[in-house]
């Protein structure tokens, strides 16, 4: 029933794996704003505001995310790139197993 307007758990999966796509086109220059908002919408939390880093969480993820607090405003470097892509794809790989699971089961 991915079709349902506002479904979160399958009709938002592919959107948000194509926006993962976009970023991950050139993890030389990832947008910073981009990623925040992908890293948001996906549920992530920013856990420690202030300092040199914020770290992100999320309850499907065993690591924290680090991102340098002086990337915030541009591109992040090619390995905090690399870090946030790999972070995101965890969460939309359990979400999809998540999906994929109910819909066995239903």
């Amino acid at each position: 029933m991915g079709s349902i307007k506002g479904d979160r758990l399958s009709g938002q999966v592919p959107r948000e794996r194509k926006l993962l796509e976009g970023l991950k086109q050139n993890l030389n220059a990832v947008p910073v704003r981009k990623a925040v908002s992908l890293l948001k919408r996906l549920g992530a939390t920013r856990r420690k505001k202030g300092g040199s880093d914020h770290v992100f969480t999320h309850p499907l993820v065993d690591w924290p995310l680090t991102v340098p607090s002086h990337s915030l405003k541009g591109t992040l470097k090619p390995y905090a790139g690399r870090e946030v892509v790999q972070f995101i794809e965890e969460i939309l790989d359990v979400k999809e197993a998540e999906g994929g699971s109910r819909e066995q089961e239903g």
